[in-house]
């Protein structure tokens, strides 16, 4: 039998690789956002998502616009203030963390990316307990297909 986890070991740091560009920087960033919207109109409509999207947006915009070689403290900053944001929902179910964090270890791919050329000190978002527990388990084994998603929302308690 193969062995599947040096592949899967290997996406986390493929996605840095090919988050390289702009473009391809401002697509993983606008999908995050999408999943973080498309979360709060399930599991929080009452979230006032009009600053957020007006973080996420203009966030985007300043990836977007980002050329290669300058100085991207700008960027940096535009990501945490859009994250800080993301770190006031309340989150306490288990199930719906994991959904959340999926979104967020994919706008802090894109972040990761700025830390390299932004000088700045960086913040650390403040996510609730049960957010912070599933963006480390994110981090760490990051679900790369549906079969995995599915087997970390049933630990999650999911059905």
């Amino acid at each position: 039998m193969k062995r599947k986890w040096p592949v899967l070991t290997l996406i986390p740091l493929l996605l840095l690789i090919a988050a390289c560009n702009s473009q391809t920087n401002y697509q993983l960033w606008t999908t995050a956002g999408t999943l973080v919207d498309s979360w709060l109109k399930v599991y929080d409509p009452t979230f006032d998502r009009t600053t957020l999207d007006t973080s996420w947006a203009a966030a985007g915009q300043d990836i977007l616009n980002w050329k290669a070689g300058t100085a991207c403290q700008n960027v940096e900053q535009a990501i945490n203030d859009s994250l800080a944001i993301v770190a006031t929902i309340p989150v306490t179910d288990p199930k719906q963390a994991l959904i959340l964090a999926t979104a967020v270890v994919g706008a802090e791919t894109v972040e990761a990316f700025f830390l390299k050329c932004a000088p700045v000190t960086t913040t650390a978002a403040q996510y609730s307990p049960a957010l912070q527990k599933a963006v480390e388990a994110q981090r760490k084994t990051p679900a790369t297909d549906a079969k995995m998603l599915k087997k970390q929302w049933k630990a999650a308690g999911g059905q």
